[in-house]
């Protein structure tokens, strides 16, 4: 996900789809179009550290690369996700909040 946080950052954000003339060999913003998102930077957050994953998540959303090829998540309708987990890091989603329900147990990855 690296790649694309650059690819944001070197081309001065992401263009709106309503400004944006699709063709396949085009790698920019079209010019004169608004940006509908810019970022400044990204970090990448430690492997395996539940705790660092937590701490970024409560202050802005955070990319995650996770294995998309499994049923869990393929079969993903809402809640807490649970299930094993992969190591095919073929999707990337965002982490908007963590926690915990009665009726759902969490995981370690």
């Amino acid at each position: 996900m690296d790649d694309a946080f650059k690819f944001i950052i070197k081309n001065g954000g992401l263009t709106k789809e309503s400004s944006y003339s699709y063709s396949a060999a085009d790698d920019k913003c079209q010019s004169g179009s608004s940006s509908a998102a810019t970022i400044k930077s990204y970090e990448d957050a430690p492997t395996n550290d539940e705790g660092a994953l937590m701490k970024a998540v409560a202050s802005q959303p955070v990319s995650v690369a996770m294995d998309g090829g499994n049923m869990t998540f393929q079969f993903y309708s809402g809640g807490v996700m649970t299930g094993s987990c992969g190591t095919d890091l073929d999707h990337g989603i965002a982490a908007i909040g963590y926690g915990m329900t009665s009726m759902v147990q969490n995981i370690g990855c």
